[in-house]
């Protein structure tokens, strides 16, 4: 007489999945290999338990298999997911990440800026994006690198620092964001003159 092997669970490997852009459909598939059912399938988001399901993220599972499907995905969505399968004689789980792709975008640009020479000066840039970019000041007269960061502090400008500079954004992935201005130095006579013009 024979005896029916007892199968614990077994999940097809998942693929590697490449980065998905913003609002676009993201769908994992959890496929059982072997296993005696019944199966009982659970989804975690990095490591918590996807209890609450959406207009946008659903789960749906048969008896060998379960999908987790979110639409019109958003950076926050990004994440490690993974599939548990049990049944009576065990479990086993797989993991697909969800890496989601942003474009660059500005949040703030510098603007073109007159300072008194002798003052201090700070300037701002800010943009958006994943990977997260790296914002870079550059003087545009000599091309060197002045600083990393959203701000650029200018201690006690000098007539010399009177040029175009260029805030750069990039994050490996799009195409660069450049916004170059212009810091005009000026002297205190002149700024009491500019100040009475106006």
């Amino acid at each position: 007489m024979k005896t029916h092997k007892l199968d614990t669970p077994k999940i097809i490997q998942m693929p590697v999945l490449p980065p998905f852009v913003e609002r676009s459909r993201f769908i994992a598939t959890c496929s059982i290999q072997k296993g005696d059912t019944p199966l009982y399938f659970q989804w975690k988001k990095n490591g918590q338990t996807i209890t609450q399901q959406s207009q946008r993220i659903k789960v749906d599972s048969t008896t060998v298999m379960s999908t987790l499907s979110i639409d019109s995905i958003i950076r926050e969505d990004a994440a490690n997911y993974s599939c548990i399968v049990r049944n009576a004689f065990g479990e086993d789980s797989q993991n697909v990440v969800l890496t989601v792709k942003a474009s660059l975008k500005w949040i703030k640009e510098p603007k073109d800026t007159k300072v008194t020479i002798g003052e201090d000066l700070s300037l701002f840039c800010e943009a958006d994006g994943f990977p997260i970019p790296k914002i870079t000041w550059i003087n545009a007269k000599s091309d060197k690198v002045l600083s990393e960061g959203k701000q650029l502090q200018l201690k006690k400008v000098s007539l010399e620092e009177s040029h175009s500079y260029k805030c750069v954004a990039e994050n490996g992935e799009d195409k660069p964001l450049t916004k170059s201005f212009s810091v005009k130095v000026v002297g205190k006579n002149q700024k009491v003159a500019l100040q009475f013009k106006e």
